[in-house]
């Protein structure tokens, strides 16, 4: 059977840097699933830079708070941002680009692959939970406005399972891999 590494490689274009998105709702483990990749990347000799964008405070309606979050998290600016940066470092064979939803319809098409990292909703929020989180109920809600919206399952490259309720291993739009 592949492993990650390998089927990512596999999905990679020609050219220095490769940009990849690592996403996934918040609690599933996409940032820790990023720096396992990249830590397996550095393991084969590539030279790889790991950007985690980190959410930042936004304007809650209380009226509406998941519509807010989801509306104002990542917005087009940032992401556009942060991947003109990571094009600058031609020395760099890979950067991995990972952040919540980094898959909205508006960035998805600025990588040149992306991975979405895959969670039950209630284990991403017992994770939630178990680490401190605030504001998680939003942060849900959000989650499926996304989902609904952005579809991000159908435009990643990579589907990888982590959650012990899903069948496990990694998942392109074929299949188990």
């Amino acid at each position: 059977m592949e492993t990650i590494v390998e089927r990512v490689m596999g999905i990679l274009p020609n050219q220095k840097p490769v940009i990849i998105a690592v996403s996934g709702t918040a609690g599933s483990g996409f940032e820790t699933q990023a720096r396992v990749l990249q830590g397996e990347l550095v393991k084969q000799g590539i030279l790889v830079h790991l950007e985690e964008l980190t959410e930042e405070p936004v304007d809650i309606d209380p009226e509406n708070p998941a519509k807010s979050w989801y509306e104002q998290s990542m917005p087009y600016c940032k992401g556009k941002t942060a991947i003109n940066k990571a094009k600058l470092h031609k020395e760099l064979d890979i950067v991995i680009i990972s952040g919540a939803f980094l898959l909205k319809n508006t960035l998805h098409h600025l990588f040149d692959t992306s991975i979405w990292v895959d969670c039950t909703e209630n284990t991403a929020k017992e994770r939630e939970y178990a680490d401190g989180q605030v504001n998680i109920e939003w942060k849900s809600g959000a989650q499926k406005i996304h989902e609904t919206i952005d579809e991000p399952k159908k435009t990643a490259h990579l589907i990888i399972q982590n959650d012990p309720l899903l069948e496990q291993g990694p998942k392109d739009s074929k299949g188990i891999i």
